[in-house]
């Protein structure tokens, strides 16, 4: 599995297709491996026009090429059955929603940290989930 954290904010379209070229390359060398690709979080208004795109490049490519993606953006910006968003000059782009947002969520006690226990929980379920899957035990 491969992860992304907020340096996907300074990658180009070129540098994420170098990325997602060697690890197709490398899961062709060793097909009985399960590679998992992984989109970058959905936090940051700071270069989120670029992080929204590179995200959607691991998308597209994880789609064209039968990839499995845990989406971590996806996850970041969804909660209570609402995807937060902001606009950044004239594009709109995921960003994490409020509830999982240190600051704004009143958990205090993770003040020293960039994540909720809401976000790491709903992160860890979708996890399991994924690999209850790939094992055959569909929830």
């Amino acid at each position: 599995m491969w992860l992304w954290s907020s340096e996907i904010v300074e990658q180009t379209e070129e540098d994420v297709k170098r990325s997602l070229d060697t690890l197709y390359a490398l899961g062709q060398e060793l097909p009985n491996v399960t590679f998992i690709y992984m989109t970058g979080p959905g936090d940051e208004e700071y270069n989120g026009v670029n992080r929204a795109e590179r995200n959607q490049q691991i998308r597209d490519f994880c789609r064209e090429h039968g990839k499995i993606l845990y989406d971590f953006e996806d996850l970041d910006v969804h909660a209570d059955g609402e995807r937060h968003t902001t606009t950044v000059g004239d594009v709109e782009i995921p960003m994490q929603h409020p509830r999982y947002d240190v600051e704004t969520s009143g958990n205090t006690e993770y003040e020293h940290t960039h994540t909720t226990q809401g976000a790491c929980e709903n992160k860890a379920m979708a996890f399991w989930r994924m690999m209850a899957e790939l094992e055959g035990c569909a929830p």
